[in-house]
């Protein structure tokens, strides 16, 4: 005996309000909830910021972020070794992703704001101006390999930022003028200057 259209429908609408109940219940746990806030203020925020901020031990964080993002509450991105995590809904693509996570790390913010300003820069100018030495400049280069471009001029090795990266950049700065960290990066910047 075939199914009829409206069992087969009754049956879908069953299955939904399952999906739908777990997963307003996935959001009901007090440790779930806070971590969804934690990403929602401090979108890019690596696993190690967010167990500090929630205040909960390393393993039981590990396992909330699996679940939220098995469910699809949250996705992560990857820089080099150092991942980031976004909701779904913040809308941020591969690029937005990227930047995002390397302006969480101070020395990678103050380069990013360097390579706006000056693009073309060498690494010993880098160096010289942040106060870092040549390997630690080379050092953070290759783990922002996918947002910045890098070529050789003679015996020097300069960088710029990939185009849209400098976008993103840019727009990030507008946005987060106001920003402790954003702002004091481009004072940096304007005191290199």
């Amino acid at each position: 005996m075939a199914p009829s259209t409206l069992h087969i429908v009754l049956i879908y609408i069953a299955v939904l309000g399952v999906r739908y109940r777990q997963g307003k219940n996935l959001l009901s746990h007090p440790i779930r909830s806070e971590i969804i806030a934690c990403i929602r203020t401090n979108p890019g925020i690596p696993f190690s910021e967010i167990v500090k901020e929630i205040e909960s031990n390393a393993g039981t964080v590990q396992y909330h972020l699996w679940v939220l993002r098995k469910e699809g509450f949250l996705v992560s991105s990857r820089v080099e070794g150092q991942s980031g995590y976004f909701l779904p809904s913040q809308g941020y693509c591969t690029i937005e992703q990227q930047v995002l996570i390397c302006l969480r790390n101070r020395t990678e913010r103050k380069i990013l704001c360097l390579l706006i300003q000056r693009p073309g820069i060498n690494q010993s100018r880098i160096a010289e101006t942040l106060d870092l030495s040549r390997s630690a400049v080379a050092w953070h280069m290759k783990r922002m390999g996918s947002v910045v471009s890098s070529w050789r001029d003679g015996r020097s090795m300069c960088y710029a930022l990939e185009p849209k990266a400098a976008a993103v950049l840019r727009e990030e700065r507008a946005a987060a003028s106001g920003a402790p960290e954003i702002a004091q990066a481009s004072g940096d910047e304007h005191s290199i200057a």
